[in-house]
């Protein structure tokens, strides 16, 4: 089962920058299918799609990871 909650925090975020889907994918080279599919939480983007997008967004890994555990630091750091 497809988590729907990791695309739709990094949707959340794309909003809050205003960085549309086009700008996205024009940017990454990510499919407008894979991406839309992500976003609606429908499936899943590769590792190198993760990095390439969270590269566009300026973010790292780990600023990701503290967004999707509501600013609470992981158990493993």
């Amino acid at each position: 089962m497809v988590n729907q909650y990791y695309g739709l925090k990094l949707q959340e975020l794309c909003e809050a920058k205003e960085i549309t889907k086009n700008e996205i994918i024009k940017k990454t080279g990510i499919p407008k299918s894979s991406l839309s599919r992500f976003f609606s939480g429908e499936g899943y983007l590769n590792l190198d799609q993760i990095d390439a997008l969270l590269e566009f967004l300026h973010l790292e890994l780990s600023e990701y990871d503290y967004y999707l555990n509501n600013f609470k630091h992981s158990f493993y750091e």
